[in-house]
């Protein structure tokens, strides 16, 4: 395998991580192993990106219609909701009645206003016209998207059965990583 492989692979391993959590929907399975799978398809996520950048494609003449730039994003959106909504599906089959109601409001309410921003940012005069009003459209809708995957990831945690207090330390680790990438990333937005 080449280095350019590596984003490929890591998306297919995402891919491979939200089946799983469907098959632990259908089959059975504990939050307790649902976390770790969602765990590694995040890391998948979050370095995929990383690694495209790094080691891209040769540019040698030969069609890759997986790298289509079309078809890389569909990819990108279709892993990554995938894996986010067998979590969220997994959470309201496999949880505790607290814990389902909260998934099924808090996903509603961040699918709604996704959605609002998506009909927003939509129309192609939206980019032309207001550059700077989109990407600041954008970073909400990233935003908005943190708090849903932070949310997701406390009611699974607290769907694990981990003592309690593990769990409290583990969703304020979570929230001082969380913070941390959100300002590193800020910081690489406005150095562009």
């Amino acid at each position: 395998m080449r280095k350019y492989h590596l984003a490929d692979a890591l998306t297919a391993l995402e891919i491979i991580m939200a089946a799983t959590i469907t098959g632990m929907i259908i089959f059975g399975g504990s939050a307790d192993v649902v976390i770790w799978l969602f765990a590694v398809g995040e890391l998948c996520d979050a370095f995929d990106g990383i690694c495209a950048r790094r080691w891209p494609y040769p540019d040698d003449g030969k069609f890759r219609w997986w790298r289509v730039p079309r078809t890389v994003q569909l990819i990108e959106h279709v892993s990554d909701i995938f894996l986010l909504v067998a979590c969220a599906i997994f959470l309201v089959v496999r949880s505790s009645l607290i814990i389902r109601v909260l998934t099924v409001i808090g996903g509603t309410t961040i699918a709604a206003i996704c959605f609002l921003i998506e009909v927003e940012i939509q129309t192609d005069d939206f980019y032309l016209l207001q550059p700077k009003r989109a990407e600041e459209v954008i970073l909400w809708r990233r935003k908005v998207y943190l708090v849903g995957i932070a949310l997701g990831v406390a009611f699974l945690i607290f769907s694990t059965s981990w003592n309690f207090w593990i769990k409290l330390g583990c969703c304020l680790i979570g929230i001082a990583i969380g913070l941390y990438l959100i300002k590193k990333k800020a910081d690489r937005l406005n150095n562009r």
